[in-house]
């Protein structure tokens, strides 16, 4: 990824849509003076800038153009960096602003236009074309034409992603290039390494016809990404004296190191810890929050320093908070700040792809004297018709996110190396059909370099008979692999903030990190590998000073160590417990990969690696509890949830097919066209009788379920009414102003009690700012309260005390999964309230996908049949039922996973959390806690008997509530 403002523009602009090739990118310099036009005086409201950055960022058109920039390194004589006067020199006419302040910045003969990058490194950028082939030879015509203009001056043009000899020096010095600096040296080295010592391929394509095809396209080019920097990946420079990466980590280099920087940078300015920006249901929407949530990069000043001090936020200057800059933002700020924002897949008018490595000559697809030319072709085939783009997203998902796996080890990670197969197979069969044979080869010759010297490129009908339990053992290692990535990304931040104790609450992070491998360890190696303990690794050594099993086993037993003991153990530290997991790890995989899923019943199914799947996913969840609870700058990032849309009420047309949801569930529009109404909680009535509650494990999704969701047993349940929607910030502002926390009629005793102990007067992580309105702190960052999301951090007591004041009451247990899963047309209990079809994105909002519920009624396609909606994510909902045994109860594998908790003073939550992995969330799942906690991702839902007691009807009691609430 380069960092300058210019960018391929397959619309002709980063504007509003235009025809293409009207206007061209003028490169870093044009932008690089305090604004005088009109919009540098226009002041931006929260409002405003939302719309101009759809205006700017979103032109939608059936998809045609493609464009591309590349990137050299240059080197003058003895190797050294040519200054910025030499290369302003030898280009001439064509030289950007950047460097010839008064320069034309003529275009090069095929039309592409000559940046210049911090160290020396010179871009082209391509006109927007209709075909790949003709981009391929505009480029390479410009190229030889660049070439020759710098060979004049003795200035070579050198290729690849990255130069590991020359020391990085900037011979740019203009404000923006010395305020990114100053920015990325807060984060160490990496950040002028990215800046003078780094090279891209950035690939261009039109946004789509819709925001449907804009999802489409956007959530396929996100996902397909690590495997493509696998693909493409360049750890060291041909040019500059190192060799092309072929797969392997030779002498601790990455097999990206380009993108090895650019993980060590700024998250959230690169999108880079989490699934990436824009890539979700709602593109529009996502990114507009994620962009304006984004800290400044640079302010333009007329004295020339930019710099901005802190982690203030667009969002943050335009609302005039705490350290923002003296002047009130424009939209030439905000037109700029835009510039400043390199997530993997940037929206610029067009999707621009900005993850793929500069090839080095003679690389991967290399025709010629054009190695880049693959890595374009892939992308552009891949974009080139929408089924082309689903299968390649479906391809693609299971190493979605995975881009610190792919930097580090490119193909020698086999899943990433059987996914980019799979996307380049693809990608040659789709550019078969119409282009010139020499695009069709470039991929054609990475397909063969990735499949080895003695495989060559499966093709329809090549694949190998199945061998039986692949499926599952797939699906086992998909599940773990998962939850690792997870984990990984929780736990990838500083040391000091990983062996913290953030709240007596919670573990130290790094105690939760070897703990998951300690689990592990004991349930994949030893109990169904049958394998000796693993130790902590040889040389780090074992900080009990007891044996393997007995010192780690006993530092990581979480009933023999609570939470607030667990930093005065001698517990692993951050290098050993990370070392110690990967170990454990390796030789789980070993065991599955020998498994015969057919002895007892702890492997059939693959039962145990689908419990240690969801333990480690319950301790993700936990450990993102610990970083909402923990202070300081935000670590982690993700784009924004979904927000509200009107509730319909009872669905009359069937289900979404549960093999798919159809296109028709994507939201209609990134803003909803309303919100849920404040007046109406509307409610839907369940009919008493029986339905089988639990589950027998039945093969399948529900063949993992935990001895507490077992066995299935017959349930009477009278008739009730429950609220389709889970109760909103909105309404609970309403009962805190109506002095809900107030009134003692609306508690119990006990909860009255802590209370009054607690001095509770508000969710936790509420408080009010300067103007008395509500905002919440989540993940380090203070927020304005969305109202129309679910309340989340609230406790039992609050629930319940909420319920009384709505005159409602808590749903029990057995009445939250009644409502869930029960089909009565059927006859049977579904796995979701939406069928038997595993959630997607768009069913639910689970798997940290998003850091925070999503708006009321945001996912239609995830509600029940009757039309309850969001009963799975966003948030635990509460019931009023204690956590007890079903009749016919066994224990298994262990009483200390259910047993010993039975009886307690806990209270069951159903449904999951936006924190909740779907292997760790389905209609029969039960977690449980005592009825204090708030710090976990806990809401509310209301029922109440049906007939009301008051003889009240349904309607006349929604109105009641609503106008009360």
């Amino acid at each position: 990824m380069s960092h300058s403002t210019g960018t391929t523009h397959p619309t002709g602009s980063a504007g509003p849509p235009r025809t293409a090739g009207t206007v061209r990118t003028a490169g870093a310099g044009h932008r690089d003076a305090p604004a005088t036009a009109d919009h540098g005086r226009v002041p931006v409201t929260a409002e405003s800038a939302q719309a101009r950055i759809v205006q700017q960022c979103f032109g939608l058109r059936p998809p045609r153009l493609v464009g591309a920039e590349l990137e050299w390194f240059t080197r003058a004589t003895a190797g050294s960096r040519p200054t910025a006067a030499l290369l302003a020199e030898a280009l001439g006419a064509h030289a950007p602003r950047s460097i010839a302040p008064g320069s034309p910045h003529a275009p090069l003969p095929a039309g592409g236009s000559v940046t210049v990058e911090p160290g020396g490194q010179v871009e082209i950028s391509s006109l927007p074309l209709t075909d790949v082939d003709r981009l391929c030879a505009a480029l390479a015509a410009d190229a030889a034409v660049l070439r020759a203009l710098l060979d004049t001056l003795g200035i070579e043009m050198l290729p690849g992603a990255v130069d590991r000899v020359r020391e990085p020096s900037r011979i740019l010095t203009v404000a923006r290039y010395a305020a990114m600096q100053d920015r990325f040296d807060r984060s160490g080295p990496r950040g002028v390494q990215m800046m003078c010592n780094t090279a891209a391929i950035h690939v261009s394509v039109d946004c789509g016809a819709d925001l449907d095809d804009l999802a489409l396209r956007w959530r396929m080019l996100d996902a397909v990404g690590p495997a493509l920097v696998a693909a493409f990946a360049d750890a060291g420079s041909a040019a500059t004296g190192m060799d092309a990466n072929d797969g392997s980590e030779g002498r601790g280099r990455w097999a990206s190191e380009r993108m090895r920087t650019w993980l060590t940078l700024d998250p959230g300015r690169t999108g880079l810890d989490a699934a990436a920006p824009g890539a979700s249901a709602d593109p529009v929407a996502s990114y507009t929050r994620w962009a304006l949530g984004a800290p400044l990069l640079c302010v333009r000043r007329g004295n020339g320093d930019w710099s901005v001090p802190g982690d203030v936020t667009f969002a943050q200057w335009i609302a005039g908070g705490a350290g923002a800059p003296d002047r009130a933002p424009t939209i030439a700020d905000l037109d700029y700040h835009l510039t400043t924002l390199f997530p993997p897949v940037r929206p610029c008018g067009h999707l621009e792809v900005r993850y793929l490595d500069a090839q080095p000559a003679g690389f991967r697809g290399g025709q010629g004297g054009e190695p880049w030319r693959a890595p374009i072709a892939v992308i552009a085939a891949l974009a080139g018709t929408p089924d082309a783009a689903r299968r390649a997203a479906a391809i693609a998902e299971p190493t979605r996110g995975e881009w610190r796996r792919a930097a580090r080890h490119g193909l020698a990670d086999e899943e990433l190396r059987g996914t980019a197969r799979a996307l380049l197979e693809l990608a040659a069969e789709a550019a078969s059909g119409g282009r010139a044979a020499e695009t069709a080869e470039a991929i054609e010759s990475v397909c063969r370099r990735i499949a080895g010297p003695d495989r060559r490129p499966a093709r329809t009908g090549d694949a190998p008979a199945a061998e039986p339990g692949d499926a599952l053992r797939a699906a086992c290692r998909g599940a773990l692999e998962r939850a690792r990535r997870r984990t990984r990304g929780l736990t990838d931040i500083p040391d000091d903030q990983l062996t913290a104790q953030h709240s007596a609450l919670m573990s130290p992070l790094v105690w939760d990190l070897a703990h998951i491998g300690n689990q592990e360890d004991r349930w994949l190696v030893r109990a169904a590998g049958g394998c000796a303990a693993t130790p902590a690794r040889a040389g780090l050594g074992d900080p009990s000073g007891l044996d393997a099993v007995s010192g780690l086993d006993d530092l990581y037993d979480a009933l023999q160590h609570p939470r607030s003991t667990r930093p005065s153990l001698p517990i692993l530290g951050p290098t050993e417990a990370r070392a110690y997991a990967e170990s454990v790890r390796e030789r789980a995989f070993d065991v599955l990969d020998h498994c015969g899923f057919d002895g007892d019943a702890l492997t059939a199914d693959g039962f145990v690696f689908g419990m240690v799947a969801q333990h480690e996913q319950q301790h993700d969840e936990t450990m993102l509890a610990t970083h909402q609870l923990r202070t300081g700058l935000a670590l982690l990032h993700a784009p924004a949830a979904p927000r509200a849309r009107r509730a319909t009420g009872p669905v009359s047309a069937d289900p979404a097919p549960e093999s798919a949801v159809p296109e028709s569930a994507v939201p209609e529009s990134a803003v909803p066209e309303s919100a849920v109404p404040e007046s109406a909680v509307p409610e839907i009535v369940v009919p008493g009788g029986a339905f089988t509650m639990g589950t027998d494990g039945t093969a399948g999704t529900e063949s993992w379920a935990l001895d507490n969701e077992r066995p299935a047993h017959r349930v009477e349940v009278a008739a009730f009414a429950i609220e389709a929607l889970p109760v909103t910030n909105r309404r609970y502002a309403h009962f805190i102003a109506d002095g809900g926390y107030r009134r003692r009629e609306l508690w119990s005793e006990r909860g009255w009690r802590h209370r009054v102990e607690e001095g509770l007067e508000a969710p936790q992580f509420w408080s009010r700012d300067g103007d008395g309105r509500w905002q919440r702190r989540r993940f380090g960052a203070t927020v304005a309260l969305e109202p129309d999301e679910p309340v989340v951090h609230v406790s039992y007591f609050e629930a319940e005390a909420f319920a009384a004041w709505a005159d409602k009451r808590l749903p029990t247990e057995a009445e939250w999964e009644k409502a869930a899963r029960h089909d009565a047309a059927a006859g049977r209990s579904r796995t979701y309230p939406w069928g038997d079809a595993e959630p997607t994105e768009y069913h639910a909002n689970l798997g940290q996908r998003h850091l925070s519920p999503a708006g009321a009624g945001a996912y239609p396609a995830g509600a029940t049949v009757t039309g309850i909606h969001q009963l799975i994510g966003d948030v635990w909902e509460w019931t009023s039922s204690g956590f007890e045994a079903y009749p016919g109860f066994r224990a298994f594998p262990y009483r200390e996973y259910s047993e010993v908790f039975f009886g307690g003073d806990y209270r069951v939550l159903r449904g999951g959390s936006f924190g909740t992995d779907a292997v760790a969330c389905r209609g029969t799942f039960r977690n449980w806690d005592h009825p204090v906690r708030r710090q976990i991702f806990a809401g509310i839902r209301l029922a109440r008997d049906y007939p009301a007691n008051d003889g009240v009807g349904i309607a006349a009691a929604s109105e009641r509530d609503g106008a009360r609430a």
